[in-house]
């Protein structure tokens, strides 16, 4: 059966984006009222004639793969019109642990049967996961690898899953690029793997038709690294607030619920 097209008429119901992501979008690091999701939704009231709710589904240290795994709870519930998509940040860091690679399994076998009949073998034979001899997880002993977190082939498909969730559901998926972040303040292995997961956000972006929010294009003369926070990755006050205004352009060129002026 066809999903129902929530769109909004003109100038009588609210419209509701749902932030749906990592801690970019949670607006990590500022108070709630400064964070993105404040910020955009008090810029898409002064632009827009119709009522816009912005509601915020940003999880720190979220990778795509558990973005997948919380989708029915964190977006499909809400039944947005607009999905903004934003991962990669977490997916792309070069600190995989034992954690990351058995989510990757829960979701190939919420996936592909095949892939579910080898992780329920896996777990009746007591292969995967992390104990300590009392039976309780233990970060300690997990470990960290120098790869990412989420293997790029994962990423690109759970990139494609969430595009079309979000429109199998009646919603506008929106994917964002990368944020751009202080290079000088990472290692060449670290930006070398950002770049690479970035050009995987747009090659699923041309692939899906999604529109892409593209935050190096909207490096205006306001952009300044003093947006960043000293971890080189989160922004400010003013950072969220810019990412807020270039979440506004581009819906206003790019989104075919924007009932405000062009």
């Amino acid at each position: 059966m066809q999903a129902e097209q929530r769109q909004p008429l003109p100038g009588a119901s609210t419209t509701t984006l749902v932030a749906f992501g990592d801690s970019i979008l949670y607006g990590w690091g500022v108070a709630r009222e400064d964070g993105f999701p404040a910020q955009l939704e008090r810029l898409l009231a002064q632009r827009g004639k119709a009522s816009w709710r912005v509601v915020n589904a940003g999880v720190p240290g979220d990778t795509a793969i558990m973005g997948c795994l919380r989708y029915a709870r964190d977006v499909a519930e809400v039944a947005p019109q607009v999905v903004l998509i934003a991962f990669g940040l977490n997916d792309g860091a070069l600190r995989r642990t034992r954690f990351d690679a058995e989510r990757e399994r829960l979701w190939r076998a919420s996936r592909w049967p095949w892939a579910k009949a080898g992780y329920v073998a896996r777990r009746r034979l007591g292969i995967g996961g992390v104990r300590r001899a009392g039976g309780q997880d233990s970060d300690e002993a997990v470990g960290r690898e120098p790869s990412p977190r989420v293997r790029p082939e994962l990423f690109s498909a759970a990139l494609r899953w969430l595009v079309g969730q979000s429109r199998g559901h009646g919603a506008e998926p929106h994917l964002v690029s990368l944020l751009p972040v202080d290079e000088e303040a990472l290692t060449p292995n670290q930006v070398r793997a950002y770049r690479a997961y970035d050009d995987m956000i747009r090659a699923v972006a041309r692939r899906t038709g999604a529109a892409l929010v593209d935050l190096h294009s909207a490096m205006d003369p306001d952009w300044s690294t003093s947006m960043l926070a000293p971890d080189g990755i989160h922004l400010t006050v003013a950072g969220q607030r810019w990412l807020a205004q270039a979440v506004v352009r581009h819906l206003v060129e790019k989104s075919t619920l924007w009932l405000g002026p062009k």
